[in-house]
């Protein structure tokens, strides 16, 4: 068995690194910035990091890192060769964008051999392949034996599409002949934490996301199996800007060398590659973007696909193929329409491993910031309705409903209701210039100075911007709306005196209201906050029709069997009971209270009737 997948990494600069004038100048006279292709926490931003802070040292000039991820690698690279050629913009790349980029995407708009200025080669590495200690293998033999006796029932994750850790695995399949499931994420950091979880079984890790674990608590979390890198993989990984040149059109040139996957002699050891591969661009054609299928021999198809597009083909299984009875048979996919940290987003990290756990399947969890729950709700509207794929859901699967118009799919028709897993109350607090101390000493400042108050959200179209324009709706009161990016800028703005009132959920408030920050003067929901005991309600404040809440639920694919609903219905209301997920879901804010699916779907429309008026008097809708 032999295989050759090793991670370079260089440092480069525009081409024409230092023009004439510059070079008659000072050089740096002002901060020089590093730009990362990959997401931190990985090994190419813990090297910007490291060597960031004693550059910084001797050129006595800051060195900021900007972490540029998407389309491996293929963003920051871009904008590394699109900036000025002055030397204070300079790019960490490794072999997984440089060399193998080429081949997985039809065209780049960047050249990788024309746009760059090599400058020193920093590090060279082997990747370890690690399991979970769940996996009966305690060799790679043992593994290969065991993929070969379960064809595509062993998964792999990676940081995905394209990238080292992906071809890694590629080539592992292929060189033995195994068929094991490829599941994308966003970093290797992302691919390694759900492996430690349990979410999958196998990844071909750098050294520094792996090792995090492995050191932690010994051999019990992760089990190293064997290093991927070149024979006798010893030596100075560093080398001169001549020699860096020479090596990446030696990539491209492409001979043919075979290294081979080998078990380590030393589990906490790191092995070094050699700083040079020159067969990459020839061998990442033929196991990368075509490799997917798993199948020896496979034919390659050259496509630039994402790693979204990547999961999705994985995902869409005709629903004849499987029944209520066999599900899943399969991983299932979690999509969050949002970036990391927010309750969307913790809900299914914390439920997501007690599905597994439950169902004998990974839960994949994908996080799809870009384009929100319009990019995000459509994915899963227009996967096939088999289960494979679920939403983690919000207040903006009924929001989106009235507040854009031409959407691609109706969320209420084209996704079906799973359970509401819980609420999380929203805040109406007063800042410092404003001096109401009750909700009605606030709408009677407000009717005697229409237009003169206002207030910050985290931005036009959220439950707490609509909260505030119910208020406005049903105390029939002018107040102006001044949106921000996120809670974090509203708060400030709150805090600094700039705006006179703000609604909020009541976790991120919490803090400022017991420093005596800011004045809590009603909630929203419809009994009082359990952190806010002494605040009134609107709805005993004298607004009966008062109650929004931010909120959090599972939904699905519209069509999905309803025995595979029921399954998942009855599988997340058994976590909710459990003691540990509900401290969870309180500390991170959330009150569980679950709906099974009927009485989750008549709260959606409730919602959606809800979150349309305040959309109609505040005119807030989006083309």
């Amino acid at each position: 068995m032999r295989s050759h997948a090793s991670l370079f990494v260089a440092l480069l600069a525009c081409a024409v690194l230092v023009g004439a004038a510059h070079a008659q100048s000072a050089y740096p006279n002002r901060p020089i910035r590093f730009i990362a292709p990959f997401p931190p926490g990985g090994s190419t931003d813990v090297l910007c990091r490291l060597l960031g802070s004693k550059l910084a040292e001797g050129l006595a000039q800051p060195v900021t890192v900007d972490n540029r991820p998407g389309a491996s690698g293929n963003i920051g690279h871009e904008a590394a060769a699109k900036a000025a050629p002055d030397g204070y913009t300079i790019l960490i790349s490794s072999s997984s964008t440089l060399v193998n980029n080429v081949h997985l995407f039809k065209s780049l708009r960047y050249d990788p051999l024309g746009d760059f200025t090599p400058v020193s080669m920093v590090a060279s590495a082997g990747q370890v392949l690690v399991v979970h200690p769940s996996v009966p293998a305690k060799s790679v033999s043992e593994l290969i034996a065991l993929a070969k006796a379960q064809p595509a029932k062993l998964n792999f994750g990676s940081g995905g599409k394209g990238i080292q850790s992906h071809i890694s695995g590629e080539m592992f399949k292929s060189a033995v002949g195994i068929d094991i499931v490829h599941i994308p994420y966003k970093g290797t950091v992302q691919a390694v934490g759900d492996l430690v979880a349990g979410q999958v079984q196998l990844v071909f890790s750098d050294m520094v996301p792996r090792r995090a674990h492995h050191d932690r608590v010994g051999r019990a979390r992760l089990r190293g199996r064997g290093v991927v890198g070149r024979d006798g993989a010893q030596g100075n990984p560093r080398r001169g800007r001549e020699q860096v040149e020479r090596g990446i059109r030696a990539d491209h040139e492409a001979s043919r060398r075979p290294g081979k996957i080998r078990e380590p002699r030393h589990r906490h050891r790191v092995q070094h590659a050699p700083a040079r591969d020159r067969d990459d661009q020839a061998r990442y054609a033929q196991n990368g973007a075509g490799a997917e299928s798993g199948r020896r021999g496979a034919r390659v198809v050259r496509v630039g696909i994402s790693a979204g597009a990547a999961a999705a083909l994985l995902a869409c299984t005709p629903v004849a193929a499987q029944s209520p009875d066999q599900y899943p048979s399969r991983p299932i996919r979690y999509i969050v329409a949002s970036a990391p940290g927010g309750i969307a987003d913790i809900t299914p990290r914390v439920l997501g491993p007690r599905l597994s756990q439950a169902l004998h399947q990974p839960v994949v969890i994908e996080n799809r910031p870009a384009g929100g729950i319009v990019a995000g709700g459509e994915t899963v509207a227009k996967a096939a309705p088999d289960g494979y794929t679920l939403l983690s859901a919000t207040p903006q699967v009924a929001i989106v409903q009235s507040m854009v118009k031409d959407l691609a799919f109706d969320p209420r028709r084209d996704l079906a209701p799973i359970a509401l897993v819980g609420l999380i109350p929203n805040v109406l607090v007063a800042g410092p210039r404003t001096p109401a101390k009750t909700l009605a000493e606030l709408i009677e400042l407000a009717r005697r100075n229409p237009g003169k108050l206002n207030y910050s959200s985290t931005g036009a179209g959220t439950s707490v911007h609509l909260s505030a324009e119910l208020l406005k709706y049903y105390a029939g009161v002018d107040i102006v709306h001044v949106p921000y990016r996120g809670a974090a800028a509203a708060m400030t703005a709150l805090l600094a005196g700039d705006v006179d009132i703000m609604v909020d959920s009541v976790p991120p408030s919490l803090p400022h209201i017991r420093a005596g920050r800011v004045r809590a003067l009603a909630v929203t929901s419809a009994r009082r906050a359990p952190q806010l005991p002494e605040v009134p309600t609107m709805i005993e404040s004298g607004y009966p029709d008062f109650e929004m809440n931010g909120w959090s639920g599972v939904v699905t694919t519209a069509g999905t069997p309803a025995g595979i609903i029921a399954r998942l219905e009855a599988e997340i209301k058994k976590a909710l009971s459990q003691p540990q997920v509900v401290a969870a879901y309180e500390n991170a804010g959330l009150t569980v209270r679950f709906m099974g699916a009927a009485e989750f779907g008549k709260f959606w429309d409730a919602e959606i009737a809800k979150f349309a008026l305040a959309i109609r008097h505040s005119g807030a809708v989006k083309e």
